[in-house]
């Protein structure tokens, strides 16, 4: 939901967060499965062919864009998005430091800046008409149970 709020004839728009989703026990376990995912993706041997040019690096971006997105939807609020945005830049980090420790996997600065890239994307994201997708697929779910 957006609100206006006037100030001297300028208009200011802000995310309020009057839709707590009923379910959000659920979008959670729903969401630490997809970081479980990237973790294992991260430090698999067996990395999946993607058969893209660069496909690795955009995997990073997707998966990275989509943890952000997913998870704002589920915390809404300005605070708990900045500090998932860091948690997930420095999951990245993390992540890129343990591959090093790897005899399979290689360390790439270059991956540490294409995940915030891609969490960075997932924040813009969660501030367009989008942020209400797991709202809306919530309604359309309990619909069919009332």
């Amino acid at each position: 939901m957006v609100t206006t709020q006037t100030n001297s004839n300028l208009s200011i728009n802000a995310v309020t967060t009057n839709m707590r989703l009923k379910l959000q026990k659920f979008w959670l376990t729903i969401g630490l499965g997809f970081i479980g995912l990237v973790v294992f993706l991260s430090l698999t041997p067996d990395l999946p062919d993607t058969g893209l040019q660069h496909g690795m690096k955009i995997g990073h971006i997707l998966a990275y864009c989509w943890l952000m997105f997913w998870f704002a939807q589920v915390y809404p609020t300005a605070t708990a998005r900045y500090r998932l945005a860091a948690t997930f830049c420095a999951m990245g980090i993390a992540l890129e430091y343990m591959q090093s420790m790897s005899a399979y996997r290689g360390f790439e600065y270059s991956d540490m800046l294409i995940n915030a890239f891609g969490v960075g994307l997932g924040l813009l994201l969660s501030y367009t008409r989008l942020q209400h997708l797991l709202a809306r697929l919530e309604t359309l779910l309990l619909r069919g149970t009332a």
